[in-house]
């Protein structure tokens, strides 16, 4: 089994979009990751989709 900081820079190099006929996307997500200075990070990033070009989402809150 990978340590998790490996799966991501494997989906960066080779994405992989599922088989199928709907939308579909592959990637990987970070959600609720709180710092010590109170921050809380929110990330999703889709290393490929059948809707258009890869992306990322991020949301930073403050605790």
């Amino acid at each position: 089994m990978h340590a998790p900081a490996q799966y991501a820079p494997a989906l960066e190099e080779h994405p992989v979009l599922p088989e199928g006929d709907g939308e579909r996307v592959s990637g990987y997500r970070v959600m609720g990751l709180t710092f010590s200075s109170g921050h809380v990070l929110g990330l999703r990033r889709w290393t490929a989709s059948s809707v258009g070009d890869e992306r990322t989402s991020k949301i930073k809150a403050t605790g």
